[in-house]
């Protein structure tokens, strides 16, 4: 029989795409939620608690050998808790650490716990420092295995660039414009960037289950063998909903200055912020992608899904949802 694992964030975006593959991967699974379950799957349990209570972390853990870390707010929600990602990984790990036995602990991190550099390479892990909160959250969670000495939990830190896929809320305000018969091309020379494929993360996430763990903090990286800028985003958009019929070329710094004010207005009118200033500089000014350099520094492994694929499934998803509201 397969270890049990714990998972958390199984209710977020990614938590329920890696939720349905580790099933089907025949593990069985514990979820650590916050908040009563109101739908299940069969073979899953729940426990409800909070990841900022260590004893609640510590029943949580009885008779689990895997941890998958994967809860966390994302820029839009951290005004909400900003002190969640740090305090959340710090508690589960310090729980981890006092059960005095083996126990893995794979933690979801991001491309934004190093800074980017417009010659399109990372910093070396743990030795830089994000320009946006959510990159320094997870820097700083980082910072906590690099910290501990515990021989008995073994950490695997994954880096990974933009996720997305069904169910991703950063991608509909151009599914709207695609609807609309809208999509700009963006003149200039824009940043690279990599995406992986939520459903691919997923699977990648599994599959480091077969792999032996160091003794010491490993960072895995995934890397993209095709970077890809905005306008490649854009026109595989244009192209998988067949509705666009007019793309006005808009010059970089227009463009810029049209997600700013967008931003900020925004901002005034909701707490949850639907386009944090942040992403539009990773938008027009910041490069997030693995260099050859940092896959030999690291270990690292590739996506699968093209981005047209991805696109392509994510925008039915999106199409779905709108028909049948």
């Amino acid at each position: 029989m397969k270890t049990k694992v714990l998972l958390t964030g199984a209710t977020g975006f990614v938590g329920r795409h890696f939720l349905q593959e580790i099933v089907r991967a025949g593990y069985p699974v514990r979820c650590l939620v916050r908040s009563e379950m109101h739908s299940f799957i069969d073979g899953v349990e729940y426990y409800q608690g909070d990841l900022l209570c260590f004893e609640d972390c510590k029943e949580a853990l009885e008779g689990i050998e895997i941890v998958y870390h994967i809860a966390g707010l994302g820029l839009s929600r951290m005004q909400e808790n900003s002190i969640f990602n740090v305090e959340s990984t710090r508690t589960l790990f310090k729980a981890c650490e006092a059960e005095g036995r083996l126990i893995k602990f794979i933690f979801l991190s991001s491309f934004k716990a190093g800074l980017p550099d417009r010659r399109y390479t990372l910093s070396p892990w743990f030795e830089a420092y994000s320009p946006d909160r959510y990159g320094k959250s997870k820097w700083e969670s980082e910072q906590i295995f690099k910290e501990s000495s515990h021989p008995n939990v073994k950490v695997a830190v994954i880096r990974s660039p933009m996720i997305y896929g069904p169910g991703d809320k950063n991608l509909i305000a151009f599914f709207w414009l695609a609807q609309k018969g809208v999509m700009p091309v963006i003149t200039g020379v824009m940043p690279v960037s990599d995406m992986v494929y939520v459903t691919d993360l997923a699977q990648l996430l599994i599959e480091l289950l077969g792999t032996p763990f160091v003794e010491e903090t490993e960072i895995i990286t995934i890397a993209n063998p095709n970077p890809i800028t905005i306008n490649d985003l854009l026109t595989d958009i244009a192209d998988v909903s067949e509705s666009v019929k007019w793309r006005p070329h808009i010059p970089k710094k227009v463009f810029f200055y049209i997600l700013m004010f967008i931003s900020k207005s925004l901002n005034l009118i909701s707490r949850t912020s639907i386009l944090p200033v942040e992403r539009v500089y990773d938008l027009c000014h910041y490069s997030w992608t693995c260099t050859a350099k940092d896959a030999e520094v690291n270990r690292s492994i590739e996506c699968k899904t093209s981005l047209y694929k991805g696109i392509y499934y994510t925008y039915q998803h999106y199409i779905n949802l709108k028909n049948n509201n």
